[in-house]
């Protein structure tokens, strides 16, 4: 692993410009990746102003490599990053792809019925496939209380279906209060609001 701090490819990373070491023993950043190596050729891979990697040639004597060796590396490095550019965005197109199936699918199950508890329990179900998730949870206000209760889960303790939720309690409690999203990175039993503490769920 390289973090950019250390070495010539390290300075190459940092600076995005190539390094041409004929005699790398003499430079003080040059950092042997087994004894007796000597000479040095890194260029940077970069494509739509992001640096993808580095490209590193490395002789036995010193005095191998010259200018002519560093053009074609660079000229090498162009078509990797190119090429490395081009794949990464034919990746992103195939997970957006993907994303839209699973959204469409989704949209098919919100307009499938107008049965409440039905499509409650679908679209717990139905969220799952678009975001992985160990657990779905459906929290909807009623109308005639104010009330807002739990009235679907997917894998999870379905013997929270109709607790209430108190505006401010838990992450549910606060998107409710604030009418905004709301992220937690860890997420432990503590902020799980009161009425549902006790879920059987892992911690």
């Amino acid at each position: 692993e390289f973090d950019g701090s250390l070495g010539v490819m390290g300075r190459v990373m940092r600076s995005r410009q190539s390094a041409l070491i004929p005699d790398a023993r003499k430079d003080p950043d040059f950092r042997a990746a087994e004894p007796g190596l000597c000479g040095e050729i890194c260029t940077p891979l970069i494509a739509g102003g992001d640096l993808l990697g580095v490209i590193n040639i490395e002789t036995m004597e010193p005095g191998e490599l010259d200018e002519r060796d560093l053009e074609t590396i660079e000229l090498i490095a162009a078509r990797i990053a190119s090429a490395m550019a081009l794949a990464r965005q034919r990746d992103e197109l195939a997970t957006r792809a993907e994303l839209f199936t699973r959204l469409a699918s989704f949209s098919a199950v919100v307009n499938a019925t107008l049965d409440g508890a039905a499509l409650h329990a679908s679209l717990v179900r139905s969220a799952a496939t678009v975001i992985p998730s160990d657990s779905v949870i459906l929290i909807v206000l009623e109308r005639a209380t104010g009330d807002y209760r739990i009235t679907a889960v997917d894998e999870g303790d379905t013997k929270v279906i109709g607790a209430q939720i108190k505006p401010g309690e838990g992450m549910s409690g606060r998107a409710i209060r604030d009418r905004v999203v709301v992220v937690q990175d860890h997420y432990e039993r503590s902020m799980l609001p009161p009425s549902i503490s006790g879920a059987d769920i892992a911690d």
